[in-house]
């Protein structure tokens, strides 16, 4: 996670309430500082949106 901007103080408080995981961030909350890959969980995605796991599949 070092391509990303430190924990915001929303993140802390998720974090100390064990709302947040050592390794999920709020999206909405972050900046990207450089090229970052992320998973998305199958109940999370959108059925009109193109994922690149998908699109690989698509495109051989």
């Amino acid at each position: 996670m070092e391509n990303l901007t430190p924990l915001s103080p929303a993140e802390k408080r998720y974090r100390d309430q064990q709302l947040l995981g050592a390794e999920e961030r709020l999206s909405c909350q972050i900046r990207v500082a450089h090229d970052l890959v992320i998973e998305v969980p199958e109940e999370s995605k959108l059925p009109h949106v193109l994922y690149s796991d998908e699109a690989q599949d698509t495109n051989g």
